[in-house]
């Protein structure tokens, strides 16, 4: 075949025709053409190649277990095709899900979804410049003053 994998090829496109086209329309679809194109008739530098393409879309059209193979082919490849479109819009919409829980976990906590990427969800937050503990909302550190050190409890044996 001219420069064309059979992989590539589309015999029905070439041809013109639909897939479920009659063999009297195949046969016809193939002929016209052929003789338009066939070197004899037609001078064209690529009319030889042309013809090879015709007769490889001829060659499985024409030959029932080769068209069965053919579109036995065609219909693996549009469910794979299938099968993926659908993974890849589930996995879309999970991905937005996800997003949108980062967003709302990351108001609830006050946390930058930034932060929260990096594996630092549960971290203390980042101050930002002019910033101190004590003039976050929630800090219970008094302006100036550090955080106490906690005793640690000691227990004695039998105690409850």
């Amino acid at each position: 075949m001219a420069g064309l994998p059979e992989d590539e090829l589309k015999p029905f496109h070439v041809l013109g025709v639909e897939a479920t086209a009659s063999d009297v329309e195949l046969k016809k679809a193939y002929r016209q053409p052929a003789v338009m194109v066939h070197p004899d008739e037609n001078h064209h530098p690529r009319a030889e190649e042309a013809l090879k393409v015709l007769r490889a879309a001829w060659d499985i059209v024409s030959n029932p277990e080769r068209r069965k193979e053919y579109e036995m082919k065609q219909m693996a490849e549009n469910e794979l095709s299938r099968s993926v479109n659908e993974f890849l819009s589930k996995l879309q919409d999970d991905l937005k899900e996800a997003m949108n829980t980062m967003d709302f976990l990351s108001q609830i906590f006050q946390v930058p979804p930034g932060q929260m990427s990096k594996g630092n969800f549960f971290a203390a937050p980042q101050l930002g410049p002019g910033t101190t503990a004590a003039s976050k909302p929630n800090s219970t550190v008094p302006k100036g003053e550090a955080k106490p050190k906690r005793r640690k409890k000691v227990r004695t044996p039998f105690q409850r």
